[in-house]
């Protein structure tokens, strides 16, 4: 009890040093421990960072993949439309070159019947003389 005594008495004489002293190994501490929380931090974001770029160059990849794989399924279908174009053409002129013998043969000594029928069949515009 008496060493109590003593002690009250002693930071009753002295409490701006007591005050201080505390004040001290508060700021110590608290100073120390935002120092490594702030390095902390720091580490944190950047991994965030670094996470965050490796995903974006994943779908910059991915997006190049995908155009590259558009590209590729749009040229085949291209070569199979224009084929399929240059086979129905080549298919209606035979129709169209059979039609017109057949109306050379039926019509030869009327020009003015095969004109109109010519006309029909090709789409051409026939003028007949007056």
């Amino acid at each position: 009890m008496r060493i109590l005594l003593i002690i009250w008495t002693f930071i009753k004489k002295y409490w701006e040093l007591f005050l201080l002293l505390v004040g001290v190994f508060a700021g110590i501490f608290l100073l120390r421990q935002q120092k490594t929380s702030f390095i902390d931090d720091i580490k944190k974001i950047q991994d965030a960072h670094d996470e965050e770029v490796k995903r974006i160059n994943a779908a910059r990849d991915e997006e190049r993949r995908q155009r590259l794989e558009n590209e590729r399924r749009l040229n085949n279908t291209l070569q199979i439309v224009q084929a399929q174009y240059d086979a129905a053409r080549k298919e209606l002129d035979d129709k169209k070159k059979k039609e017109v013998e057949q109306l050379v043969k039926d019509f030869g000594d009327k020009p003015e019947e095969l004109a109109k029928k010519l006309s029909e069949v090709t789409g051409f515009i026939v003028i007949l003389p007056s």
